[in-house]
C-alpha cells in the first residue's frame, strides 16, 4: 500500500463527491467510512493505528507534522492533489483505489481462483517490520484492519474501475494517470533512499 499517514481519508472524499453513480460511490464511501472510524475493523480510525505502529517503532505523532517533503515527495504529493481534485472522477479513483491503496498481490488475490488467506497471526509474525525491526504483533493492528476488510476494498475497487471505463479512451486516459503516479512514487522512493543514505545494491 502506497497511501501517506492521515492523507487517504481526504484522497477519497475529493472524488467520492464527483463520482456520478451511486453503484461506484457506495463502496468508496464504505471504504472512506472504514478509514475515518475503523467501523468494520476494530473500531479505530487507521490513523490512529498507523501511529500505533510508529510509536512502537520509537517514533511518536509530532514527527509526522509540519514536515518538510523531499522535491520529488512534494511533485508526488502535487500528483495526487491534482487527480483527486480533477473533475474527472475516474482517473482519480483508479489513481488512489488501485494504485495508492493498492499492491502487486492484487490481481492474484482478487481473480478466478485466489489462493486461501493464511491465518492472521501468520502473517503478522512474517510481517518486514517483526522480521527486520524486531516490532512486537500486537502493535500492527493497522495490519489487522487492513486484513479484515481489504479483500472486498480491493474487488469494489477493480470492479468500479473496469465497469466505468468502457471507451478506448477511456481506458488510455485511466493507464496514462496509473503510469505517471507509478513513474513519480519512482522518484519520490528513490529521494527518500537518497536522503536516508541508502545506495543501490
Amino acid at each position: 500500500m502506497r497511501s501517506t499517514f492521515g492523507i487517504f481519508p481526504s484522497f477519497s472524499g475529493g472524488f467520492i463527491q464527483k463520482t456520478p453513480s451511486a453503484e461506484a460511490r457506495r463502496p468508496l464511501a464504505t471504504n472512506l467510512y472504514e478509514e475515518e472510524t475503523g467501523g468494520l475493523s476494530l473500531g479505530k480510525p487507521h490513523p490512529a493505528l498507523f501511529l500505533k505502529m510508529m510509536e512502537a517503532l520509537g517514533l511518536q505523532e509530532n514527527h509526522f507534522q509540519r514536515i518538510s517533503l523531499l522535491p520529488a515527495s512534494r511533485r508526488y504529493r502535487r500528483w495526487l492533489d491534482e487527480v483527486t481534485l480533477s473533475p474527472s472522477w475516474l482517473e482519480g479513483t483508479a489513481v488512489i483505489t488501485i494504485f495508492v491503496e493498492g499492491s502487486i498481490h492484487d490481481r492474484k488475490e482478487i481473480g478466478d481462483n485466489p489462493p486461501a488467506a493464511p491465518p492472521i497471526e501468520e502473517v503478522l509474525r512474517n510481517h518486514f517490520l517483526v522480521r527486520h525491526h524486531q516490532l512486537d504483533p500486537s502493535a500492527l493492528d493497522l495490519i489487522r484492519a487492513h486484513y479484515l476488510v481489504e479483500h472486498g476494498h480491493r474487488l469494489d475497487a477493480w470492479q468500479i474501475v473496469l465497469q466505468n471505463a468502457t471507451s478506448r479512451a477511456s481506458r488510455k486516459r485511466v493507464y496514462d494517470h496509473l503510469h505517471r503516479s507509478l513513474d513519480l512514487w519512482l522518484a519520490y522512493r528513490e529521494g527518500v533512499a537518497k536522503e536516508a543514505g541508502i545506495r543501490p545494491s
